[in-house]
């Protein structure tokens, strides 16, 4: 495709009935057993196999709609064939389509001897005796399979139909599209009742094939049809591989940053919303975010291998990050929302809520909807709520995650999901321990936009810069896996700040104690010590004993009965009163 202006000079120069241009085959030399019916089918098959290249050239790209609209296709199966191309643009495809011939020289013969060059492995579907199935139900499923199970895919752990799209196994369109195909293919079957060989049955497949449209019986058949090999998979049967990221022109394999055609046989079900140019710059992208880290290069360079990280479905790193400041800083902009829009499917975004408590336990279909997702972004929190600890220790682990559907069961999943949560104010982190505080890794965001500097449109200036971004993150990835996140020394500071502000005997302890191992103190002793320290600093935050004796031994100390000042009495050994 081209620029709209040129459309039109570019169309003139190739008229739909040019003899001029070698074409590759006509309908003069299709079998005499094909029905031109089946053009419209065979078209949409044919699409699958193109190399994406063929709609950033416009004169192929043109060629491709010629040659579908004489194939019988409606103008909205090469538009969106069309929009895999940076250089799509809204309407263009109407247009060209209603200025198309439909009896010129480039027909569905055309089609097959491109998808055949783009594709080896390419061949036109074989004729299948569709009259050969039994009259039943479960024949129509048998019959439906045969057409048409290399395009559709049942997954049984969601419920739902895929059809293979050319890029990846739609679900959107999935159930719509097998109730579309299975009429065409009883309108196939109807046809071939004409066949001479079925002659004294006849009327009995007109019937059936007439029948077989009824909505219940199209309902029937693919219910059974779900059952049958090669459409019948589940959950984890779909995007196994951590490392291909699926882009709208091909797969890219993330070890080494090149692209591969798209292939159905990779199984995947996500894309990502943008293209892979190689080439592609991001100057816009790239100063934002020196600015917005205050031009400290080794916390961009921490930042892109995060981000880079998160477009693999590696857990290998059990990181939770936390992308603080106190606003106008530029990190949801430039970053996470930036980044999440542009990886599509492979992104989401769930409400802070999910990992605060005092909201119950989250749902399971909120869990459910973290399948298959490479980066979740949490939103804000309010200011003084606490992280709900053991589930984030569950969601950055490498334990299987169990979920479910909204009315449907429990499943299990390994999670191939990175967390980051985007706030203004820090979660309390109430436990102390090694354990959750390996993963926590805050990320400081301390430059404040100022409003003169402030670009409204600078959203939108970024998406155009999405291949070059995506070649940020490549690099960053394949950053990562050479010599691993590199955290900067800001990340540390502030993380470890962060773990002593949320420490509630920090202040008593910087007074009143000393952690040595060997120490041994009274229990009633410590406990009024403590009391008469929260009375004499004023302190509201006067803990109960149950999380005090909790905090004591998650620094360490250890509690136990023993002789001590002539009597048998509970102590705290490895502490010593100052």
């Amino acid at each position: 495709m081209i620029a709209v202006e040129d459309f039109q000079n570019a169309l003139d120069a190739c008229s739909v009935n040019a003899t001029a241009v070698v074409k590759p085959a006509t309908s003069a030399q299709l079998p005499s057993t094909h029905h031109v019916s089946d053009d419209a089918t065979t078209a949409e098959r044919c699409l699958k196999s193109l190399k994406s290249s063929r709609a950033d050239d416009y004169q192929q790209w043109i060629e491709v709609g010629m040659a579908m609209k004489a194939a019988g296709c409606d103008v909205s199966v090469w538009d969106m064939w069309s929009r895999q191309s940076s250089k799509y643009q809204e309407g263009v495809c109407q247009s060209k389509w209603n200025s198309f011939n439909s009896d010129g020289k480039l027909t569905i013969a055309s089609l097959i001897h491109w998808a055949k060059l783009d594709n080896p492995n390419y061949s036109p579907p074989a004729a299948t005796k569709l009259s050969m199935f039994p009259f039943t139900d479960s024949g129509s499923a048998e019959r439906f399979v045969a057409m048409f199970g290399n395009e559709f895919r049942y997954n049984h752990t969601r419920g739902r139909w895929y059809c293979w799209d050319g890029r990846r196994w739609d679900e959107s369109r999935g159930e719509p599209g097998a109730r579309n195909y299975f009429v065409k293919m009883c309108r196939e079957l109807r046809r071939e009742a004409l066949l001479p060989e079925n002659q004294d049955r006849r009327e009995a497949i007109e019937r059936f094939a007439r029948q077989s449209e009824n909505t219940n019986k199209i309902t029937n058949a693919l219910h059974e049809a779900q059952h049958i090999e090669p459409i019948s998979c589940y959950a984890e049967d779909f995007n196994r591989d951590p490392w291909a990221f699926n882009v709208q022109n091909g797969t890219i394999d993330l070890t080494t940053g090149k692209l591969r055609p798209h292939n159905p046989a990779d199984m995947l079900s996500q894309i990502a919303n943008v293209v892979h140019n190689p080439n592609a710059k991001c100057p816009i992208f790239d100063k934002s975010l020196f600015r917005i880290t205050g031009d400290n290069a080794a916390m961009v360079d921490y930042i892109l291998r995060v981000f880079g990280y998160s477009l693999t479905g590696s857990i290998a790193e059990q990181v939770f990050w936390a992308f603080w400041g106190h606003g106008k800083n530029g990190k949801t902009t430039v970053l996470t929302d930036n980044i999440r829009l542009m990886m599509g499917d492979y992104a989401c975004e769930c409400a802070g809520d999910l990992l605060i408590v005092n909201f119950g336990n989250a749902h399971p279909t909120e869990l459910a909807d973290l399948l298959g997702k490479r980066l979740v972004i949490a939103s804000e929190t309010e200011k003084d709520k606490t992280l709900k600890v053991q589930l984030v220790k569950k969601l950055t682990g490498d334990s299987s995650i169990k979920a479910r559907y909204m009315r449907q069961d429990f499943f299990e999943f390994q999670r191939q999901f990175k967390i980051i949560l985007v706030t203004n104010n820090k979660p309390k982190i109430p436990e102390n321990t090694i354990a959750i505080w390996r993963r926590v890794k805050l990320v400081p965001f301390n430059v404040v936009i100022s409003d003169a500097e402030c670009d409204l449109h600078l959203s939108d200036k970024l998406r155009l810069e999405w291949p070059g971004i995506l070649n940020r993150l490549i690099e960053g990835c394949l950053g990562w896996q050479q010599t691993g996140l590199k955290e900067p020394e800001d990340v540390s500071t502030a993380t470890t700040e962060y773990r002593t502000e949320q420490d509630p005997l920090k202040d008593f302890f910087d007074e009143c104690c000393t952690i040595d191992g060997f120490s041994i103190t009274p229990v009633s002793i410590l406990k009024e010590r403590y009391e008469r320290w929260c009375k004499d600093a004023g302190t509201e935050s006067h803990l109960s004993a149950q999380d005090f004796n909790t905090c004591l031994r998650q620094k360490g100390c250890r509690n136990d009965q023993q002789w001590y000042d002539g009597k048998t009495q509970r102590v705290w050994i490895g502490l010593n009163l100052t």
